[in-house]
């Protein structure tokens, strides 16, 4: 009898946990996938702002250096060459 009730209490205890477990595994999963987005998007937007500000800085670059192209194709043939409209 005593044999019986500590199995019944052992079996009870094990499916308790069990079931507690895959709840909680369940509940976390969902909540670490929430966080893991949004850290996500938020990551992905400051790559696009930086490729973005990379982006402006090298066309502010490729704009200057134009300029002296056109420059040195004057000074070596005298006259005006345009590379850019």
């Amino acid at each position: 009898m005593r044999r019986r009730i500590m199995l019944v209490l052992g079996i009870t205890l094990l499916a308790s946990l069990s079931i507690l477990g895959v709840a909680t595994r369940i509940i976390l999963v969902r909540s670490f996938t929430q966080v893991e987005a949004s850290h996500l998007r938020k990551d992905v937007g400051r790559a696009l702002n930086t490729i973005s500000n990379e982006l402006s800085s090298m066309s502010s670059t490729a704009d200057d250096w134009a300029s002296w192209d056109e420059t040195y194709a004057f000074a070596q043939s005298g006259s005006p060459l345009l590379l850019s409209p």
